[in-house]
């Protein structure tokens, strides 16, 4: 689980196959190339899926508030 941040940010996925959930429970099914957007103050969980032997690289940009 990735705490909430008072700031706005950006992931990009780099590696691997997986799924992102936020904390009221809808997702998002995300691989290597996409880019994805959270809003302040929202907790994510990411989870590895597929081929990728359980590889999920995901950087994340953000600012504080």
């Amino acid at each position: 689980m990735h705490p909430a941040i008072d700031g706005p940010s950006i992931a990009i996925v780099t590696d691997g196959k997986g799924g992102v959930e936020w904390g009221d429970g809808e997702g998002l099914d995300i691989s290597e190339g996409d880019v994805f957007f959270v809003g302040a103050g929202t907790e994510m969980k990411m989870v590895a899926k597929g081929e990728a032997n359980g590889q999920l690289v995901i950087h994340r940009a953000f600012v504080e508030a």
